[in-house]
């Protein structure tokens, strides 16, 4: 098997169901979307353009960008979720309230996501999840069962590696109860991403479900399910693919650094294209984490040894890292 296929069908088997809130102000806008979504990835700062001439019943094709990194003791599996808007409100403000919201919580392009880390030996189960939800990362442990079978907890247990944090677990991992996968929680117009329902809100709801996974009457079987969900399949596209996302991360048409440091989907601003709030992963980053930018992609071994003590072990020897350019040996 060829590497790139190996770790792709790792992506498949873990790939989180994302249950994203839908406002009714404006639906089509809190739909996940390719980042090629008004053509070549070059034309990346015209999706906002195309957003705006869509139908708010209109459904845009979902894509979900991965990457994987091995050590010899874990899979580290960063999901990101690309949107067109961080938005507030789709109409002008006539307020003072919706005019500060209007400039301190939108922006051109949004991506958030998620790290799964998964504990290789002996079953190779998800042990540690982190979430990006804005400016903050959110930690999350022990996979909430959804069952009372004891022999399943058990299971469960046996198979948890994290011991002590240095950061504030912020809860357990929720799995969900038709497919066993790990679920995610997106905010409706901020995208925030949440393990759990903590400030997810109210109104309308679309559940992703990966490429594999059977879709027909998915939602119906979850407890936390309501009449108005609609069930989405998702794309997975790996960032190193040929011409992805790590392939244009020089590119200016795609990318440029912005006032923090960190690289930023374009936007066209009176005619000149800037770097935006909406970071790839390897620019994300906890705006109070002492990590260097970008770690809890392109290392995050050595990212969650920060996060975690007594993990263990947690080996920061690579089989194979991508941003690191480690492939595995033959």
């Amino acid at each position: 098997m060829k590497t790139q296929d190996k770790y792709h069908q790792l992506a498949i088997k873990y790939a989180p169901i994302f249950a994203q809130k839908v406002s009714r102000e404006w639906r089509v806008a809190d739909q996940i979307a390719p980042v090629d979504f008004a053509g070549p990835i070059t034309d990346v700062a015209k999706n906002p353009e195309k957003l705006h001439g869509l139908d708010d019943k209109a459904v845009i094709p979902a894509k979900v960008y991965y990457s994987v990194c091995e050590t010899t003791t874990h899979y580290f599996l960063i999901y990101a979720v690309y949107h067109v808007l961080d938005w507030w409100k789709r109409y002008e403000a006539k307020d003072l309230y919706n005019s500060v919201r209007d400039m301190l919580d939108e922006h051109i392009h949004d991506m958030e996501g998620a790290l799964l880390v998964v504990t290789k030996d002996p079953k190779a189960r998800v042990d540690g999840l982190v979430t990006i939800s804005h400016l903050n990362f959110y930690l999350y442990t022990e996979p909430r069962i959804p069952t009372n079978v004891g022999e399943a907890r058990r299971a469960f247990r046996e198979s948890l590696r994290i011991v002590k944090f240095n950061e504030t677990v912020d809860g357990n991992i929720w799995l969900d109860q038709a497919t066993k996968r790990v679920k995610l929680y997106i905010q409706s117009r901020g995208h925030g991403i949440r393990g759990d329902h903590k400030g997810w809100g109210g109104g309308e709801e679309i559940w992703y479900y990966g490429p594999e996974e059977e879709t027909a009457g998915a939602g119906t079987l979850d407890p936390q399910a309501k009449k108005h969900t609609r069930t989405v399949k998702y794309q997975l596209e790996d960032i190193f693919a040929d011409k992805g996302l790590w392939g244009h991360r020089f590119d200016n048409k795609v990318f440029r650094q912005n006032k923090n440091g960190q690289w930023g989907f374009v936007y066209r601003e009176k005619n000149k294209l800037r770097g935006g709030a909406a970071n790839p992963p390897w620019s994300w980053n906890d705006h109070n984490d002492p990590s260097p930018i970008g770690e809890v992609a392109s290392d995050p071994a050595r990212f969650i040894t920060r996060y975690a003590q007594g993990w263990g072990p947690v080996s920061t020897h690579y089989i194979y890292n991508p941003y690191q350019l480690i492939e595995p040996s033959s």
